[in-house]
């Protein structure tokens, strides 16, 4: 898988497909129209999470190995996926990761909830681009961590430092513009005036499996993910049965999915909350 996506990191900016230097892929098609250059999809790259998510894979698959090789095969392509990060994928300098299309075929959402219709607020309004939705600050946030492990192992303590600093910087930005306290739950994102978008929604729970919150907090989110609107038995809902566009067949606005479910019981167990996260992985099994 990193090697598979290695190849086709982007080395050049194009609109059409949302490519940036360090952008990883989203989706490779190989249709008559993406062949004819009508869809963008040879490779697409309207995805924002790719890049930090490669290097937790790298981590993960180094600390799970110990092989050496794979950070020598594959720390290059990581370091310029962390590039994209801190230089690209944040569009405004403000220290969050937000997302907005460049393509007339492209994404209008570019998180894993990559529906058009996925970002919502409370009242059932479409939240406008571009967008930082939670997660995608959380990825970035265990991503610099997991970097800066790997940067040590290569010998190079002043850039883990940094990577650590901004890692705590982030959580502290995380913290102060997306936890709603009379909710005890954090927004869904900011919208592009930077209004929180406080519809309840899984994504949240993410957080937790990148171990952001401190331990008060992830209990109280664990809590309120397993209340009825969002816990619907079988799993966690995409979007909590209150909110007015609340629909249990759309694709992510009501919707369970099963890797979205299974990382909040990571999370959840990552906090030693050992009974909760029982719940949901019985659930889905």
């Amino acid at each position: 898988t990193l090697a598979a996506l290695g190849r086709y990191q982007a080395d050049k900016r194009d609109d059409f497909r949302d490519a940036e230097p360090g952008k990883l892929p989203h989706e490779l098609r190989q249709d008559e129209l993406t062949a004819q250059g009508v869809l963008p999809y040879a490779p697409y790259y309207g995805t924002h999470d790719a890049p930090s998510l490669y290097y937790l894979v790298l981590w993960h698959a180094w600390r799970w190995t110990g092989e050496r090789r794979l950070l020598d095969a594959h720390l290059d392509t990581a370091r310029r996926a962390l590039r994209w990060c801190e230089e690209l994928g944040d569009r405004d300098g403000d220290g969050l990761q937000e997302y907005a299309t460049r393509s007339p075929q492209g994404y209008r959402n570019q998180g894993w909830k990559d529906a058009g219709d996925a970002v919502i607020h409370s009242d059932g309004r479409l939240a406008e681009p571009p967008l930082a939705t939670i997660e995608l600050q959380g990825y970035l946030f265990a991503a610099r961590l997991a970097m800066a492990e790997l940067l040590l192992e290569q010998d190079e303590p002043h850039e883990a430092k940094r990577l650590r600093a901004e890692a705590h910087y982030l959580r502290a930005r995380v913290e102060e513009q997306f936890w709603m306290e009379d909710r005890g739950f954090y927004a869904f994102a900011l919208d592009r005036e930077k209004r929180r978008v406080e519809a309840i929604a899984s994504n949240p729970s993410h957080l937790l499996w990148c171990g952001l919150p401190a331990p008060e907090r992830a209990a109280t989110v664990t809590k309120r993910c397993l209340e009825p609107d969002l816990f619907s038995g079988w799993g966690l809902r995409t979007l909590s049965s209150h909110n007015p566009a609340y629909n249990p067949l759309s694709y992510q606005r009501g919707s369970v999915w099963p890797h979205d479910t299974a990382i909040a019981a990571a999370g959840i167990w990552r906090y030693g909350l050992h009974e909760a996260a029982c719940t949901l992985i019985r659930a889905i099994l």
